[in-house]
């Protein structure tokens, strides 16, 4: 049965002895033992360093804040947090009559050794940050165990969730394990008494004289835990050991309850097992892990603004004590004694200089806390509708049943060298079995079983790591990485080419096809692989007869390998931009300015800014840019970057167009389109011939009514150029629409955007997403260290779930890689890292899945903000992700978005619906000076005089004007991407070879472009079409969806069709949502994508939807 709660009494005595004997431990080498300290026994050969010596109080002083900063950062990561409940306290080293506190009413996981107050035991705040308060129950507690006990360093409390329900049996916990012998005889101890918040000095002396002389850590009675320590550290992980110890004890005492007995740790066990471990060099050390991983995914965050070196106390009449900081630093590595050196990622020392004077004018007495205490508690109240939203769910504060993933996450601790060898293992792995199958079986006795089964189990394992080997070329800061996962891949893709190119192997594919391809007693996903893999090797050229024609194909094939590797490698690592004067930037937002690296002085560029070509500083200066010639020429550079492309583009569609020849197609288009729904490239270029002829008048009078806004700015309008277009459609959405872009994108902080779109998905789909950090990361990691499982510390971890109502099961893993680098894939995309499957034992493998994107950092002033095409774009691509992680096929290769490329983008673009839908905007939307203090305190410096602070979530008419303007200009957008989807059309079904390779892709593009989407470009101005070549970055006819791009127009009539159809009506319909992810997501690719609309439909999908959406009906 529970344990009962007992009597009311200051102290409880400690029970040593449980109901079960066990044989005591032996311990014959104690006294060898007990010749070495603690931290030498805990230490394997070299023994670990232990709490550092300073060489002044105010380097001490320092090092002590930092370390206390980054406690509370670490029982944040924890769920140690409950409002304004808890805090540590430090005795100042130099006077040690005081310590440091943290300020009442602020997150732990925001506070920074800054942020810290300096009080004394009479209550008065005499030095730090006096911005805030301190905690007055916190003081009175605090203030009266640094007086009892001289040898307390400091001291935390907080109601931490275990602690708090353990505390309500007032019970001291029982020696269970090795964790709780830390707290063994008098260092444990209980307070029973619980008279609400702590608001009397004598309550404060009756708990410091229940934790006795010698304790370190004590429960209070439906209240929580307190520990101390000779270091913040120690005090730390005294707690954090103490809060585990009631996890436990709960989970004991529940199994107790049901008749199995306990088990205690032999008291003297225990008590060798104290004094062997509770020293407190060695508690010090064990708390710096924890630390230092906070530390790094902070980057530096907790440390002071200004730095605390040295204190001096002076009493002045008028003003009471005054506090005087001042002084330079290096900061401490915790695992040198004496030694001075950086703690800070990259290890760069730095010194700087300040005089801060702090002046007291207030005090704290009984009543004055209590009324700062109450008013604290008065937050004003939002429209319960539309606060924000619920917070990313953390590994702490999710429900048991979804702290424990049942598959480790993928690991990301390649080298060059591994990336290389592990592709070769993998290559002969698979050779291996190709061979030993083809020795095994003869066309006879080939079947489903026999062939496809082995080789599919072989492509399920397989992709578990190559689709990971070849990321790293997208991710990697590493160059020498990026380049090892190029010749893996180009390794990899060689391979795929030989073995679909293996005749022995296709007699067998094809004898097991003849037999079986209408065998009902396979599965349709079996029948599906079947079919699929034997037109992969009739496509693979198989059709043609062995010798030089053949041999001509799959040279071909493998030459195209190497063209789009290094097509996107170029890409990638480009690093092209222009200086630029601040003049020449006029109208660019200043926190996009503030973002750009700025001219060394004494040189040409001294005074000018670098404008890369990367999507965050690129756009913001086509849009808000005022001066035309600065518009022109970022346009025109970027136009011409990667010219090393260009040959490489004109030779791949060359040779794919030799290719579809040499296996008897027309054109490389009517290949490509066979196995796609359109199935003809006919069906396609009527398509978009049609939908060419309705836009085409909508686009003039868009062009027209630019124009007019153009001459009401410049006077003149004869023109409307390309590099015109961006300014002006943002310029008209603001004057004509009263939409203001950096006003909106003030309402859509990225990390609280990522937050609420993970709240739709949850309630659409019937989903848990589990934020995992810090030591969450490190228990789910194969290796034990959390930083293992991301490839940089700037990416995001969520293990995602079913809800209770779809069975609670583990989902996948969700990757979050969102700002740009160099070496970085530059757009937005999702990435497979990991597939779903069943595995050869019949249990399920569950899928990883990234998110690539290149959102703008976030500035010391401000968060990372996005416009609302961000925000959309941004949906976009968690759609694929949430498409990737729910699919649950039987086979990788048709797993998530391993679809058709004509249907893939569907399931995407119904979702940005939910961008354009008021309640959700406005569910989405959190003005970020709401976000935190600090920020508040930004915005106000910021803020003209007398402008009150922005309501916290969108305005109704701030999201109307947002609505209003989802078509405006359509026309003009829509003809741009008809003009990607024909170009891509018109050179991939030439009439003959030769007409292909007379093809100058340049003219084409760019006459193109201005045929179709009617805007000027140079050759207005006299310099022909091959002014730019726009085609060496277009990455998509490159990656995949090469006579395939019509896909993101024609996916629309499906995307529509199905939101109009069933979602139109109410965006939050669970009950439709569920449907859609099992109907449409969760098949995947395992079934024909037609037959996937008309199960979610009941009938064939209509164009209706789309052509009333663009206002062409």
């Amino acid at each position: 049965m529970a344990p009962t709660a007992i009597s009311e009494s200051d102290v409880i005595p400690i029970p040593m002895n449980g109901p079960i004997h066990v044989q005591k431990a032996d311990h014959a080498n104690a006294k060898e033992i007990a010749k070495k300290t603690p931290l030498e026994l805990i230490s394997q050969g070299i023994s670990l360093p232990g709490i550092p010596k300073h060489p002044s109080f105010a380097i001490h002083r320092e090092w002590m804040l930092d370390h206390m900063a980054l406690a509370f950062r670490v029982f944040a990561r924890k769920g140690y947090t409950e409002g304004m409940s808890g805090h540590i306290s430090v005795r100042d080293p130099e006077h040690p009559h005081t310590f440091w506190t943290n300020p009442l009413g602020k997150h732990f996981g925001m506070l920074k050794a800054s942020d810290m107050i300096l009080v004394d035991y009479d209550g008065k705040a005499i030095g730090g940050n006096m911005s805030r308060p301190a905690n007055a129950a916190g003081f009175l507690i605090h203030s009266a165990v640094h007086k009892a006990r001289p040898d307390v360093i400091a001291a935390c409390h907080t109601h931490s969730p275990y602690g708090k329900a353990w505390s309500a049996f007032a019970r001291p916990l029982e020696m269970l394990n090795q964790d709780v012998t830390y707290f063994y005889g008098d260092a444990q101890a209980v307070y029973g008494e619980f008279g609400g918040v702590v608001f009397k000095e004598e309550e404060g002396r009756r708990l410091a004289n229940a934790l006795g002389e010698k304790g370190k850590g004590m429960i209070l009675r439906n209240h929580g835990l307190l520990t101390v320590g000779g270091t913040v550290d120690e005090a730390a992980y005294l707690f954090t050991l103490m809060e585990r110890s009631c996890e436990v004890q709960l989970a004991v005492e529940a199994a107790a309850a049901n008749g199995v007995p306990k088990v205690y740790v032999p008291e003297e066990a225990a008590r060798f097992t104290f004094e062997s471990a509770s020293d407190p060099e060695a508690l010090y050390c064990e708390f710096q892990p924890d630390l230092e991983y906070e530390e790094m995914m902070c980057d530096g965050a907790h440390k002071a603004s200004d730095s605390i070196l040295e204190v001096r106390l002076t009493y002045n009449v008028h003003v009471g004590w005054s506090l005087t900081l001042a002084g330079s630093i290096n900061r401490l590595r915790w695992g040198g004694t004496g030694q001075v050196s950086s703690r800070r990622r990259g290890l760069r020392s730095y010194v700087f200089y300040f005089l801060c004077v702090f002046t007291v004018v207030a005090s704290f007495t009984a009543l004055p806390r209590l009324r700062a205490f109450v008013s604290q508690l008065a937050f004003p109240k939002a429209p319960f509708s539309f606060t924000s939203q619920r917070p990313i769910t953390t590994s702490t504060m999710a429900a048991a049943k979804y702290q424990k993933p049942p598959q480790a996450p993928p690991l990301f601790t390649h080298t060059p060298d591994m990336l290389v060898k592990d592709t070769k293992r993998l290559i002969a792995d698979s050779k291996a079995l190709q061979d030993k199958t083809v020795a095994g079986v003869t066309p006879e006795s080939a079947d489903f079983k026999s062939v496809l089964l082995p080789f599919a189990h072989d492509d399920n394992k397989m992709s578990l790591e190559t689709h990971i080997i070849g990321f790293y070329q997208a991710v990697s800061t590493d160059a020498k990485l990026r380049d090892a996962s190029t010749e893996a891949e180009t390794l990899m893709d060689d391979f795929a080419i030989e073995s679909s190119m293996r005749e022995d192997i296709f007699k067998l594919v094809d004898a097991a096809f003849k037999k079986q391809h209408n065998d009902q007693g396979l599965d349709a996903e079996s029948r599906r692989l079947l079919e699929k893999d034997h037109k992969g090797y009739v496509r693979m050229g198989l059709g043609i007869p062995a010798g030089e024609k053949r041999d001509r194909f799959k040279a071909i094939k493998k030459r195209l390998s190497e063209l789009s590797i290094t097509f996107q490698k170029n890409l990638n690592e480009e690093q092209g931009g222009l200086w630029l004067t601040p003049e020449q930037l006029d109208g660019v937002p200043e926190d996009v300015l503030s973002g750009l690296k700025s001219g060394e002085k004494g040189t040409d560029n001294e005074g000018k800014l670098w404008l890369t070509f990367k999507y965050p500083d690129l756009v913001p200066v086509q849009k808000y840019c005022k001066i035309a010639e600065t518009r022109h020429k970022v346009f025109m550079a970027n136009e011409n970057k990667c010219n090393q492309n260009v040959e490489l583009f004109k030779e791949a569609i060359v040779l794919r167009d030799e290719a579809a020849r040499l296996l008897g197609y027309p054109d490389h288009a009517t290949f490509r389109i066979e196995d796609k729904m359109a199935k003809t490239p006919k069906t396609v270029d009527d398509f978009l011939g049609d939908l060419r002829e309705r836009l085409a008048p909508g686009g003039l009078r868009e062009i027209e009514k630019l124009k007019q806004l153009k001459k009401s700015e410049t006077g003149d309008a004869e023109r409307y150029f390309l590099w015109d277009h961006r300014y002006y459609d943002t310029l008209m959405l603001e004057r004509d629409y009263q939409l203001d872009q950096n006003r909106i994108a003030e309402y859509f902080p990225l990390q609280t955007s990522i937050a609420g779109m993970l709240n739709i998905f949850e309630e659409l789909f019937g989903l848990v997403f589990v934020k995992l950090e810090g030591t969450d990361r490190d228990a789910i990691s194969g290796t034990g260290k959390g930083e293992d499982i991301v490839w940089h510390p700037e990416v995001q971890v969520f293990s995602v779930w079913d809800d209770e109502a779809e069975g609670s099961g583990f989902v996948g893993y969700l990757y979050l890689d969102l700002h740009p680098r160099d070496g970085k894939y530059g757009h937005a995309a999702n990435f497979n890292l990991q597939p779903g499957f069943i595995t050869e034992n019949g249990t399920r493998r569950y899928p990883a899945t990234a998110l690539v994107c290149n959102f703008s950092k976030p500035t010391p002033k401000k968060p990372s903000l996005l416009k609302h095409d961000e925000v959309t774009t941004l949906f976009h691509e968690l759609g694929h992700g949430i498409h990737d992680l729910v699919s649950r096929t039987t086979y990788s290769r048709f797993h998530g978005t391993s679809t058709v490329r004509d249907f893939v983008e569907a399931p995407s673009q119904m979702l940005e619906n939910w961008c354009w839908t008021p309640s959700q905007i406005k569910a989405l939307s959190k003005h970020w000076s709401h976000l935190t203090p600090e920020y508040k305190a930004a915005w106000q410096a910021s803020a003209k005089d007398g402008q009150q602070q922005p309501p916290e979530v969108m305005p109704t008419d701030l999201i109307q004007s947002i609505v209003d303007t989802r078509h405006v200009n359509d026309a003009l957008f829509n003809l741009r991407q008809l003009h990607y989807g024909i170009f891509d059309m018109t050179i991939h079904e030439a009439a003959s070879h030769d007409e292909v390779k007379k093809l100058d892709t340049t003219v084409v593009y760019n006459s193109l472009r201005h045929e179709i989407s009617k805007l000027d470009g140079p050759e207005a101005l006299g310099a022909g079409d091959d002014w730019g070549h726009g085609q060496a970055t277009f990455g998509h006819l490159i990656g995949g969806y090469d006579a395939g791009y019509y896909g993101y127009l024609s996916s629309q009539v499906y995307s529509a069709d199905m939101f109009y159809s069933v979602f139109k009506k109410d965006p939050m319909n669970g009950t439709e949502g569920r449907r859609y992810r099992h109907t449409v997501l969760e098949r995947g690719g395992s079934q024909d994508e037609m037959q996937t609309l008309e199960d979610f439909l009941g009938r064939r999908p209509s164009t209706e939807a789309f052509y009333k959406e663009l206002g062409v009906a």
